[in-house]
């Protein structure tokens, strides 16, 4: 429904869930548990046929200037608002984009991408080191900028964060 209860998306039992609209886009999973995206207007975008959304707790990140992160089954990539995809899946675990990119996992280690999958900071940092559990207001502050500065790490219960240059930076409180 819009804020003036008009119904976008009629009650059915195509879709098992409907997440709310993130860039003109709707997260929405089908009765096979499978993932795709409607627009504002409840029309299918993106047909249900992804196995995972990227998220954090309690929540989907859905599109994030303009690619949303999705699972093959296999391995993690992005697509476009049609369902393009974007970045191939290669990745084992990404993060949303922010600031112009977005930090993925692949062999072990973490690093950063741009839209056009090319490698912005190094994979250079340990999945061994990576904290999951911390919060900003994108749901998860490890490996997504925010305000120019990304915690990459936890090492001997210390934050390491750093700038888009790599640079080790102090974290913000």
């Amino acid at each position: 429904m819009d804020t003036s209860n008009k119904v976008i998306l009629p009650f059915t039992s195509k879709y098992s869930f409907i997440d709310g609209i993130q860039e003109g886009r709707a997260l929405v999973q089908s009765q096979s548990g499978k993932y795709g995206f409607v627009d504002k207007d409840g029309k299918e975008v993106v047909p249900p046929k992804y196995e995972g959304a990227d998220g954090h707790f309690g929540g989907y990140y859905g599109f994030q200037e303009g690619l949303a992160g999705m699972s093959d089954g296999k391995k993690w990539g992005f697509i476009t608002k049609t369902g393009k995809v974007a970045v191939p899946f290669v990745y084992d675990e990404v993060r949303p984009f922010s600031e112009g990119v977005a930090g993925v996992l692949k062999n072990g280690k973490g690093g950063f991408i741009d839209g056009a999958n090319k490698t912005v900071i190094p994979f250079q940092y340990s999945d061994s080191n990576i904290q999951r559990y911390s919060v900003n207001d994108m749901g998860a502050n490890y490996f997504n900028f925010y305000k120019g500065v990304a915690q990459v790490a936890t090492i001997n219960d210390k934050d390491v964060c750093i700038n888009k240059s790599a640079k080790k930076v102090a974290c913000p409180n």
